[in-house]
């Protein structure tokens, strides 16, 4: 509660890891933030993963929430490049997380050329912001692979572009099933999802 980071990671930060399996699960993150919202390199509210390429095979956040994070970019979460080869997120409630001026309110992901596959299966996704960016919950750039399935809740999600979800880049690819979006809002376009 109440943790900050001049940097990324205001709860925690994981760089150059070399590991099969990097787990955070049954973890409570409120009000962490990186202590400027406004500066490019201030990333992942809660969790920043940085190092090379696929050095992680895979990112596992369980039974966890995140309430009233903020970051430049990935008001929760943020992983720089294409670190972990899988990200999975199971049950997962984001609550009021922001990025007044990046992407991604809860969730920012950049890949690089290696492909990142992303599951997110169940959790709420709250009133999560990017009201100058993409994604008001959850923003992926890149060469990325994201499912949502098993009853994830986007709910109250604002951005300019993908009020809940908005994916860039040529090899985005976006797999939805039993995921509800209700309430979400884009200032120009995808209320729910843009890709």
């Amino acid at each position: 509660v109440d943790c900050h980071a001049g940097g990324g990671g205001g709860g925690i930060a994981f760089s150059e890891l070399r590991r099969e399996l990097v787990t955070v699960s049954n973890s409570h993150f409120e009000r962490c933030a990186t202590d400027n919202l406004f500066a490019v390199g201030a990333t992942g509210g809660g969790v920043h993963v940085s190092g090379s390429d696929h050095s992680i095979r895979v990112l596992r956040v369980s039974n966890s929430s995140f309430a009233n994070c903020a970051a430049y970019t990935g008001g929760a979460v943020h992983q720089d490049g294409s670190v972990a080869h899988r990200v999975e997120l199971a049950d997962v409630h984001m609550l009021r997380c922001t990025v007044p001026s990046g992407d991604g309110g809860a969730l920012a992901l950049r890949s690089t050329a290696q492909r990142v596959d992303v599951s997110i299966s169940g959790g709420t996704w709250r009133e999560c912001s990017a009201p100058d960016g993409h994604g008001g919950a959850l923003f992926t750039a890149g060469n990325v692979t994201v499912r949502l399935f098993d009853d994830v809740r986007f709910d109250g999600g604002r951005a300019v572009r993908g009020g809940a979800v908005a994916l860039l880049g040529t090899g985005a690819e976006l797999n939805i099933r039993e995921t509800h979006f209700e309430a979400c809002e884009a200032n120009d376009v995808g209320g729910g999802v843009y890709v």
